[in-house]
């Protein structure tokens, strides 16, 4: 518009000149600069202001003419090199959002953190091997979602924040996307704060805990929450983890083997869920319970468990499609307190490394295929006190059991354990 605009001055200024020398006509500029002059001065005499504003109304129709003609002809020239309306300013006179306005939050004065950056940051931690690099490359991947997320965090792109802040968020939002967390994640959680603010500590516990210093996640209470999905190795990213509970979700999928790497776990449970594959062959040495009943496990209990993990208190593994023989090496527990191996398919009899378990207050047994005795190793009078043994009194001799199961139980064609036990004898 305003290269039209100075088009047409200098087109009227060609106009005039021409036009006043033809109709020579030298002394109207002159008159014109008096004109000027008296029209700037407030003083002058009446009718000569009454004179010139005649003259300056004619002057004013001859320019006009000539604007008005200029703009015609240029008219349809300037139509065809006219810009096209922009349509986002068009939206917005309308009341619509405008798609520019949306890229960038309006919570957070930072610009969106490169995927590159993050890469260059995390990469090395968040995606080891080659296999983790193309989930990274699928936009439907948790993976890939947490570290959309991350770009328009607020924590994430404030300035001074520490690498280890981003792998903690990173990790809790793979995990967030690989469990149904948008329906199922019921407390404050994947927002702009601190990651030790995502829970709900007045209804049962729930959520993200972190330790006394509150500069660290060590405790996860995700329970009953009807979790759906896998449990993501990203885990292990929590490096001062301490307590994870997934029981009575309906979480599939098999246990990372890389959650051996969290030093600091005391404490599992994922009980009650449909979980498949082999059992760990270890956790954290400071392990002090282990809580996976009621699930789909298969293979042997592993032996490892007795030899590297000695403050074990409470391993509660039934329910389960467990086979082999009980491992001896559980002797070795000097701490174990409860011992839940029931409704599985496990074979042998009870080792007598049990007799040195004088810890133990609970061990359940039943529903197997054992076979012998175990009368010398759990009820010799000079052994230790059991509050609670429940044996299949049809296969094992077990005098001092305080509930038997008669049968061998096991699976209907329904899929569910069918006992015939006498309790209290």
């Amino acid at each position: 518009m305003k290269r039209i605009e100075s088009e047409i001055l200098r087109s009227v200024e060609e106009r005039m000149i021409q036009g006043l020398q033809q109709a020579n006509v030298s002394v109207v500029s002159q008159a014109d600069i008096v004109v000027a002059e008296e029209v700037t001065d407030s003083t002058r005499d009446t009718s000569n202001k009454r004179s010139l504003g005649l003259m300056g109304l004619f002057f004013v129709l001859f320019v006009g003419g000539i604007v008005f003609g200029l703009m015609y002809a240029l008219g349809a020239s300037d139509e065809e090199q006219t810009p096209s309306p922009d349509l986002s300013s068009q939206g917005v006179e309308r009341g619509e959002a405008s798609p520019v306005s949306t890229l960038v939050p309006s919570t957070a004065p930072f610009p969106l953190v490169p995927v590159d950056s993050l890469l260059d940051e995390l990469g090395g931690s968040i995606a080891p091997t080659d296999p983790d690099l193309f989930l990274l490359d699928d936009p439907t991947s948790p993976q890939a979602q947490a570290l959309a997320w991350l770009q328009s965090d607020l924590i994430t792109r404030t300035p001074g924040r520490s690498t280890e802040t981003v792998l903690e968020r990173y990790a809790l939002a793979v995990l967030f996307y690989s469990t149904s967390g948008e329906s199922s994640w019921s407390f404050p959680s994947m927002n702009s704060d601190d990651v030790c603010t995502w829970n709900m500590k007045e209804k049962g516990g729930v959520g993200v805990y972190c330790g006394s210093a509150q500069d660290a996640v060590v405790d996860l209470q995700l329970a009953s929450l009807v979790l759906e999905g896998n449990i993501p190795w990203e885990l292990v990213l929590l490096s001062n983890l301490e307590t994870i509970n997934f029981h009575a979700n309906a979480l599939t999928g098999t246990i990372p083997s890389r959650i051996t790497e969290l030093k600091h776990l005391r404490a599992i449970s994922g009980s009650r869920n449909q979980l498949t594959g082999t059992l760990p062959a270890r956790f954290a040495p400071v392990t002090q319970a282990i809580r996976l009943e009621g699930n789909r496990f298969t293979g042997p209990i592993p032996a490892t468990w007795g030899m590297i993990m000695p403050g074990l208190k409470y391993v509660q593994i039934g329910e389960n499609r467990l086979t082999g023989t009980f491992p001896a090496a559980f002797g070795r527990l000097a701490n174990l307190t409860e011992l839940e191996i029931d409704r599985n398919f496990l074979i042998g009899t009870i080792p007598s490394e049990l007799r040195q378990l004088s810890s133990l207050k609970r061990l359940m047994i039943h529903t197997n295929s054992f076979t012998g005795s175990v009368n010398d190793t759990l009820c010799d009078p000079h052994g230790f006190d059991i509050n609670e043994l429940t044996a299949d009194c049809d296969q094992v001799v077990c005098s001092c059991c305080t509930t038997c199961c008669y049968g061998l139980g096991g699976l209907n064609d329904a899929g569910i354990f069918i006992l015939n036990c006498s309790w209290g004898i």
